[in-house]
């Protein structure tokens, strides 16, 4: 069973040399929880995202499928484990990062993802009587960040399945989705404080992400077209749009929540589209 500790560092009060008085002072012991990190060039997000984890869990595992720029480096100097993994797909390689970590309980974030303080504080409450029920799983508000810095708390936010027991369960083995279902006989716990998901640093990326997503989502899907799918097809866009705009409430973000909306219409129609040049391509036979 973890008993959490404090360290402690001594410093002086007083302006002379001549009695100096000696103040104990605390500071948090880091918990014992495995964070496992998947990362392809994220030199620009990488940072803050172990900054702000420093001093929470014992041990950061990168899984790395090839960066060329500074996100090793980073990593480096931050005391983080490296696995160097060729990419195998969204949920595998979070699979990867399972295996490689030490402790039983994982955090499991993006590299574009930062705890915020009051998030940091939630989970520390969770192990301040020792290591939770291995039978919770806890879920963040994963809530996007602006280019600006502005955060968005009233749009789009998600809630995602972040901290868990690896006896209790495990990421997905699939190429396309990385959130693992949670059996019956474990609860979710929702924590307070937003997990900062600064996904996009102009709109371009985020259009270039939503591209990718698209293809790897459509090359797992069957290749067959039926009348539904065709019809998604012609008519997608729009019921695509209204959802992000009016359900996933991005109208709260303004002119920043149309583009928001915009693109992510425009990110599911691409993947439907691409599904119809798959099916195709099967018909033809090309590759």
């Amino acid at each position: 069973r973890y008993e959490p500790r404090r360290s402690s560092t001594f410093g002086c009060i007083g302006g002379s040399r001549q009695g100096l008085m000696e103040t104990k002072v605390s500071t948090p012991e880091k918990l014992p929880i495995s964070c496992y990190i998947r990362t392809l060039n994220e030199e620009r997000n990488l940072e803050r995202c172990l900054t702000a984890i420093a001093g929470l869990v014992e041990e950061v595992v990168i899984v790395d499928s090839g960066s060329t720029d500074g996100t090793l480096e980073i990593a480096r100097r931050h005391g983080a484990i490296i696995v160097e993994q060729a990419w195998l797909g969204w949920g595998r390689q979070k699979r990867v990062g399972e295996k490689a970590c030490r402790y039983e309980w994982l955090l499991d974030l993006d590299a574009d993802e930062v705890i915020s303080e009051e998030l940091s504080k939630s989970i520390r409450a969770e192990f301040s009587d020792g290591v939770p029920d291995n039978r919770v799983v806890f879920a963040m508000a994963l809530t996007t960040v602006s280019p600006t810095g502005r955060v968005f708390r009233l749009s789009g936010v998600s809630w995602r399945r972040k901290l868990y027991n690896r006896k209790t369960m495990h990421m997905p083995d699939h190429e396309t989705w990385d959130q693992s279902q949670v059996p019956r006989s474990v609860r979710v716990q929702r924590m307070s404080g937003p997990l900062l998901h600064h996904a996009y640093d102009s709109f371009e990326t985020l259009l270039h992400k939503q591209n990718r997503m698209s293809s790897s989502s459509a090359r797992t899907k069957p290749r067959s077209m039926n009348l539904f799918h065709y019809l998604r097809l012609f008519l997608g866009f729009p019921a695509y749009f209204l959802r992000y705009f009016l359900i996933r409430r991005w109208f709260f973000a303004g002119v920043d929540g149309f583009c928001v909306a915009m693109i992510g219409a425009m990110g599911s129609t691409l993947r439907d589209i691409k599904r119809f040049e798959n099916s195709r391509s099967k018909k033809t036979g090309a590759l």
